[in-house]
């Protein structure tokens, strides 16, 4: 009997960031990122975000 070795990827949670292009037939444009990177990035808010409400799609 033989042994298959598989080799599995650990899978990476995307989350999609708005991104402004300038552009006023499109505005906006979804980039996809890592989500760690977003939460390194989001972990200290900023004292303008401090009232504002977060959203969740």
């Amino acid at each position: 009997m033989k042994n298959k070795l598989l080799a599995i990827q650990k899978s990476v949670r995307l989350v999609c960031i708005w991104v402004p292009t300038g552009n006023s037939v499109r505005p906006l444009v979804c980039k996809w990122v890592d989500a760690a990177m977003t939460q390194t990035a989001g972990a200290s808010p900023s004292q303008a975000d401090a009232g504002r409400m977060r959203l969740c799609a």
